[in-house]
């Protein structure tokens, strides 16, 4: 039988208004997985959990299961990713991270892996400079943690070799064509072979290894079409977030 009180560590990855006073978040925990829990009362001024409420920034919850929705009765701040929050850039790419985790997780499903890489991620953008290689990063290691994990390394369609002259990538076929199969997707495209060797690094365990190659910006501009188009397939739908992202640096996706 489960306890009725329970405590856990958490991020907010968004949340409504709920009645006059309270909210409605949508929490993502590395045990418990994706929750919906009500938090009553933080719209009051005198409310002691707003502050450690925030979107994009970690806490300590204990919380009351209950018939629909689990209630919020203590919260702390563990980590509140202040230079992330602060800043524009950062802040709109901890979003994009926010909004696809929460896409494309199912309720309550625990993924201890993909809650690693996603406060790692958070860590990084807060941190570090440049917040497209963590998000870039979280992006495919996300996807392949959720079980879509992209095929990079032999076509997709025949298992064969990967030519490096050309190459082909399938978002409906998740995964690399070789010029022969490319017509196994009518909506394949051509895709450089530096952009193939930059996702395989991306889709590795390794940050670090990641971190270190060398990506410039037409590069990367490529890499953010493929992940788009790719996520627009999975998902069906398009992540606003990232859309927002494309508008203000003026590279949009056709």
């Amino acid at each position: 039988m489960q306890d009725r009180i329970y405590k856990t560590e958490a991020v907010v990855l968004r949340r409504y208004d709920f009645g006059e006073a309270g909210k409605q978040l949508v929490i993502y925990t590395p045990r418990l997985g994706k929750r919906s829990v009500l938090a009553k009362g933080v719209k009051r001024t005198t409310s002691r959990l707003a502050g450690h409420l925030e979107p994009l920034a970690l806490a300590s919850i204990v919380a009351a299961r209950g018939r629909n929705l689990d209630t919020v009765t203590q919260a702390s701040t563990v980590e509140s990713f202040s230079r992330l929050r602060n800043d524009g850039d950062r802040v709109f790419h901890g979003l994009m991270v926010a909004e696809l985790l929460d896409k494309l997780t199912p309720e309550q499903e625990e993924n201890q892996a993909l809650w690693t890489v996603f406060t790692e991620t958070l860590r990084r953008l807060d941190t570090q400079q440049d917040p497209w290689t963590p998000t870039t990063y979280f992006q495919v290691r996300a996807i392949a943690l959720s079980g879509y994990r992209p095929e990079l390394e032999a076509c997709v369609q025949c298992e064969g070799r990967l030519d490096a002259r050309a190459v082909y990538y399938s978002p409906r076929l998740g995964g690399a064509l070789c010029p022969e199969h490319r017509l196994a997707d009518a909506g394949s495209f051509e895709v450089s072979a530096n952009a193939i060797k930059v996702l395989r690094a991306a889709v590795g365990p390794s940050y670090e290894a990641f971190r270190r190659v060398r990506v410039p910006a037409s590069l990367r501009a490529e890499i953010d079409r493929i992940l788009r188009l790719n996520l627009r397939t999975l998902l069906e739908v398009e992540v606003s977030s990232a859309a927002l992202i494309d508008h203000l640096t003026r590279q949009p996706v056709r």
